[in-house]
């Protein structure tokens, strides 16, 4: 396992307050935004691991708050194409070199980013319309693949589909996060099992917890200070510039 030195690590700090603020404050992104910034400095399968735990406690932790507003019968229904994404994805993270994980994360966040732009000026409502089983099915396998193999950028597939239900915000938010708590549980027995853990990146986790609490304080406070389409406009440019500097790295 790599050792990072102080500059490195004061980096991977900052990036998980900045990660933390933004779940704190929009509700998503945590691993998406902290993911990509740390693997700009550390490698991608040291940090993925680690805020994989990082996301186990905040998530946990939210989703005890809300279950009441979980729509429970919708993540029974991906609960198993999502597992059969996540065990893909695990097998290619056990087997694919590194760089290219670093470099891949990097185009996915891209993809992320451009999705958060897109979507950053649309209404909070929420409409029904139809989806087919297969293409839900793609949809859940696919965010279960990208999450286990990149540690995050897979909400998008999630939120397509959750957005062809037509759940109120609340729920929908509170079934988003219970998904992705579901797929990181998954996601640890995995990295678990294919070795990725050692002592280092579980004292990295353990070191880390106070600055996930720091930046979910900051986050909640900023979010009552500047408007919701602004704040996930700056979120889309800060992934954008972080995944194109992933690619180039």
């Amino acid at each position: 396992m790599p050792t990072l030195d102080p500059g490195q690590l004061a980096f991977c700090a900052l990036a998980i307050v900045i990660g933390f603020g933004v779940r704190g404050a929009a509700g998503f992104g945590a691993a998406a935004v902290a993911t990509p910034l740390a693997a700009l400095v550390a490698p991608a399968q040291l940090v993925i691991p680690v805020i994989a735990l990082l996301q186990l406690l905040s998530n946990s932790e939210y989703c005890v708050r809300n279950w009441r507003s979980v729509a429970w019968s919708e993540l029974r229904r991906l609960a198993p194409v999502m597992t059969i994404g996540v065990a893909t994805g695990l097998y290619l993270f056990a087997t694919i070199d590194p760089k290219t994980i670093s470099k891949g994360l990097g185009v996915c966040v891209i993809g992320y980013a451009a999705y958060v732009l897109a979507t950053s000026a649309r209404r909070s409502e929420r409409t029904a319309y139809r989806i087919s089983r297969p293409i839900a099915g793609a949809l859940n396998w696919t965010g279960g693949l990208i999450g286990a193999l990149f540690g995050g950028a897979s909400t998008p597939f999630y939120a397509i589909y959750l957005d062809t239900v037509g759940l109120s915000r609340d729920t929908f938010r509170a079934t988003m996060t219970t998904i992705v708590l579901a797929q990181v549980v998954l996601r640890i027995a995995g990295y678990a099992g294919v070795g990725v853990f050692s002592l280092t990146s579980l004292a990295l986790a353990a070191c880390a917890v106070p600055l996930m609490a720091l930046g979910a304080f900051f986050g909640e406070r900023l979010v009552e200070r500047v408007p919701e389409r602004t704040f996930t406009a700056i979120v889309g440019i800060a992934l954008l510039a972080s995944g194109t500097a992933l690619t180039l790295k």
